[in-house]
């Protein structure tokens, strides 16, 4: 097995244990959509005592009609987060620290859906994301 495809595998296992939507799919669908996103270089991970704890999934799309669009990602200034997962203290802020370190400067503006609030997604300037998600 290839190191592709055991991220594929590890991630999509986190997200199948928690995220909701994810328990639904068919293992085939959920590792296709992981793997599209590894094939990309669009994630992030978080490893602690040798396990993965944490994982942030983008694409950057135009507008936000693009994120509800799955598979695209146009290159954007949209940085649009399908998924993140955290398990334990400062998981969050780590994932969310390495994921502005590397694509902060590549987007004006971090969306997100809000499952709680009939699926709306948010869309707030970078600067203002950062701010939001690794504060302290």
């Amino acid at each position: 097995m290839t190191a592709l495809n055991l991220m594929t595998l590890a991630v999509g296992q986190l997200c199948h244990r928690n995220l909701e939507h994810c328990r639904k799919w068919e293992p085939a669908t959920l590792l296709r959509w992981v793997e599209w996103f590894i094939v990309k270089k669009r994630y992030w991970t978080v490893i602690r005592d040798g396990e993965l704890v944490g994982v942030g999934l983008v694409r950057f799309v135009d507008d936000e009609d693009g994120c509800r669009e799955d598979y695209t990602d146009t290159g954007g200034k949209v940085c649009f987060v399908d998924t993140a997962v955290a398990q334990g203290d400062g998981v969050l802020k780590e994932l969310y620290t390495k994921m502005f370190n590397d694509i902060g400067h590549q987007a004006d503006t971090m969306a997100w859906v809000r499952p709680k609030h009939d699926d709306k997604i948010v869309c707030v300037p970078m600067e203002r994301a950062r701010r939001r998600l690794i504060k302290g």
